[in-house]
């Protein structure tokens, strides 16, 4: 059976946390010489030295944990299949040689080496280990008909509580990772929206809004009921000091729901014993308040994966007569379709990258008679892409009347002069009455700007990561989509791939096997929309398609990622 660690096990690992364990100088020791753990330990009382006095939830802690604990893997005997198990001879081995460790005491001042035998034998293991399995509340289960536990190779159990998976944000990775870790852990979803919205398909609905019905989906609808979800936004995460996993927290932004009945009162206390824990935890318990802000609550991890997407940071707040729009915002988008276009003669938008082109696109087409004014710092549409995609944007936009181009060029600011209008650093004056970002890419990273993550971020706001996604310094924590410092493009697509691999690599880990590692392509596919009806589709240095086919293609790959967001 494989295993994590090694045998020479450190007593201070199941001394309990309230414990002060000291490390002493002496290495050469005949004990140590044998390989054994020799610690000084002030409470004798907080070591077991038999099996009643093991700390149950220590033990579960313990034998769950990555780096000492069991691993699960697939078995297979005769003709059947094992998946996630472990056998009762690896768990009698495991206890074995974590609760039987030498020692080092002060005792008035003199040190004494004493032996912490908790099984003397592999009887008393297997004994302490059929009476745990067939307590009420039980560590494990047996993954046979047989509900007995047998000290053999050939038996096979399964931990009855699944390892705890916290995935933080809902988008293109979090959803993927939820669906592939659904049956295996115990998944939980937190995203400050209640639904996927496939983002890359939003310019769309800056002139048709019912499109919008099109590309969202709640988290229900494609989630198990076993999955949790929050509805909320992350305000810090800290990772344990010891033994892997972590605490998030964060605050919820699910609006309550209205209602006239009043909030039920706490029921009385319905014996001493009751009363007296609770005053007996009352430090514990104000403690716990002090480290929780106003609103917030929190969720403790095994793994954690974070998705959190990126956003928009507009330079530029709207004036009287200017009005600013985040174009990635669904309800900035509405809301300027209802309110602003109507009465605007000129339109301003800002950045020639897949949005901006794509939003002024369908602004072309829905209103041939205002006037679309296009202002970019770069000199070039698609500046990262081929030069043929360039050409082609270009144009496209020269053959309409009602385009301006104002190409390599920054916007300096915004003014309500001459009816509302877009200033450049040329000293350019762009009539507008609503300009559309597109421009300002920021990862959502924020949360993370703390003593254990800082430094491990980018100035970009990116997360450092491995090959294998995980976040340089944490094992268990795993960054994905435009959160990760990956050489490429941030695009759902590799939001997707780095999903399919988080997920394969969080199993892995569970199983103690060799990560995957994520090799970024040289290039992507990108499909372009040039209106409702035409786009173009583009891939490393050359446009393969453009028209009607490329639309419709676009279109099937839109319907494909909302059909996998459905049950």
């Amino acid at each position: 059976m494989e295993e994590k660690g090694s045998g020479e096990e450190d007593i201070s690992s199941f001394v309990h946390n309230d414990t002060m364990v000291v490390h002493t100088d002496e290495e050469n020791s005949e004990e140590e010489k044998k390989g054994n753990s020799v610690e000084e330990v002030k409470k004798e009382k907080s070591v077991p030295t038999n099996p009643s006095e093991i700390d149950l939830k220590n033990l579960v802690k313990r034998v769950r944990s990555l780096d000492e604990g069991l691993v699960q893997k697939d078995h297979h005997y005769y003709l059947m299949n094992y998946k996630n198990t472990f056998t009762g001879a690896a768990l009698v081995d495991w206890l074995m040689r974590n609760y039987n460790v030498t020692r080092k005491e002060t005792e008035n001042g003199n040190t004494i080496i004493k032996q912490a035998t908790v099984f003397p034998t592999r009887r008393d293991a297997t004994a302490f280990a059929e009476e745990t399995l067939r307590r009420s509340l039980k560590l494990f289960s047996s993954a046979s008909s047989n509900p007995s536990f047998f000290d053999s190779s050939s038996y096979f159990y399964t931990f009855t509580q699944k390892r705890r998976v916290v995935i933080l944000g809902g988008g293109f990775a979090g959803s993927k990772v939820a669906r592939k870790l659904e049956r295996l852990f115990d998944v939980t979803l937190i995203d400050p929206k209640a639904y996927f919205l496939c983002v890359p398909s939003l310019p769309m609905t800056v002139a048709n809004p019912n499109h919008m019905d099109r590309i969202k989906s709640n988290h229900t609808n494609y989630l198990p009921t076993q999955t949790t979800l929050i509805t909320g936004k992350i305000t810090n995460v800290k990772p344990n000091k010891q033994g892997g996993g972590g605490t998030v927290y964060y605050v919820s932004t699910l609006e309550p729901k209205e209602t006239d009945e009043p909030p039920p009162s706490s029921p009385p206390s319905s014996s001493k014993k009751s009363t007296k824990n609770k005053d007996k935890n009352k430090g514990k318990d104000k403690e716990k308040e002090e480290e929780l802000k106003d609103g917030e609550e929190k969720i403790e991890y095994d793994y954690l994966l974070i998705g959190t997407g990126s956003r928009y940071v507009i330079p530029w707040q709207s004036k009287n007569k200017v009005k600013v729009v985040n174009s990635i915002d669904p309800s900035q988008l509405i809301h300027s379709y209802e309110t602003m276009l109507p009465s605007a003669d000129h339109i301003a938008v800002i950045g020639a990258g897949p949005v901006g082109i794509e939003l002024a696109c369908e602004l072309l087409v829905h209103y041939p008679n205002k006037t679309i004014s296009i202002i970019a710092s770069q000199p070039l549409f698609l500046h990262r892409q081929c030069k043929t995609a360039h050409k082609n944007v270009l144009a496209f936009f020269q053959s309409c009347p009602n385009v301006k181009l104002i190409l390599g060029e920054k916007v300096k600011e915004l003014s309500d002069d001459e009816n509302g209008c877009v200033i450049t650093d040329k000293g350019t004056i762009v009539p507008a009455q609503i300009v559309y970002c597109c421009i300002g890419f920021k990862p959502n990273t924020d949360f993370l700007e703390n003593e254990h993550f800082k430094s491990f971020l980018e100035k970009t706001g990116e997360l450092k990561v491995k090959k294998t996604l995980q976040v340089e310094g944490y094992e268990d924590v795993f960054a994905m989509g435009d959160i990760a410092n990956t050489p490429e493009e941030k695009l759902a697509q590799t939001a997707e791939a780095h999903g399919e691999i988080v997920a394969q690599n969080v199993a892995m880990r569970e199983k103690g096997r060799k990560l995957v590692e994520y090799e970024a392509p040289k290039a992507r596919v990108m499909l372009i929309s040039l209106g409702p009806k035409k786009a173009m589709v583009i891939h490393g240095d050359k446009v393969y398609f453009e028209g009607r086919f490329a639309s419709t293609l676009k279109g099937l790959v839109e319907a494909k990622i909302m059909r996998e967001r459905q049950r």
